[in-house]
């Protein structure tokens, strides 16, 4: 699951906005908060509460391919083992390695 593509959010301003790469004045890559926000249900718990610059990952594709995976196994019988150094629950946090 560390391979399907995630979207991150960092917390600006009143709000979450969408978490991009571009170019500075200098021509180089940098983060910036872009024009895009997330649906507020998304977001853990304690997000409301995170400080400025903090950052939520959101992966819908791995919520879509992990219901894809059980309802095969539901359907058609089955075992699926699964290991990640993942957390238990959704936080606030930077996890982009790549």
């Amino acid at each position: 699951f560390d391979a399907v593509p995630i979207r991150q959010f960092v917390r600006a301003g009143t709000g979450w906005r969408e978490r991009m790469i571009g170019l500075d004045d200098a021509d180089e890559l940098h983060f910036f908060a872009g024009a895009g926000s997330v649906d507020p249900t998304l977001l853990p718990d304690d997000a409301e509460n995170a400080p400025q610059g903090a950052i939520v990952e959101v992966a819908p594709a791995r919520a879509a391919l992990m219901a894809t995976i059980a309802e095969r196994l539901a359907r058609l019988g089955g075992a699926g083992l699964f290991l990640d150094y993942g957390y238990l629950r959704p936080g606030i946090g930077d996890t982009l390695q790549a």
